[in-house]
């Protein structure tokens, strides 16, 4: 294989890899209550603070209902609560 090929081909499997197996580039990605208090870089108990916002997006999986947090959700939840911190 000619290098130049070589090296285009190693960046398009590099390019696949992150859109579609890396969980950062997938924001279809549900998250349980730490990874979700990981990504913000706060506690597990700020993060169960969070939950009594209804508005912040959850879904309840499995017979005990452990909730997961959408990814994008709460990306967008976190971009409109610190656009309008003042009004609560």
């Amino acid at each position: 294989m000619d290098v130049s090929v070589e090296s285009e081909f190693s960046q398009f499997l590099h390019l696949v890899n992150e859109h579609y197996l890396n969980h950062d580039a997938n924001p279809y990605v549900l998250l349980n209550i730490q990874e979700a208090a990981d990504l913000l870089g706060i506690s597990r108990s700020s993060f169960e603070r969070l939950l009594l916002d209804p508005e912040l997006p959850r879904i309840a999986i499995g017979e005990k209902g452990r909730f997961k947090i959408p990814k994008a959700g709460l990306i967008e939840y976190i971009s409109q609560t610190t656009k309008h911190w003042y009004d609560k």
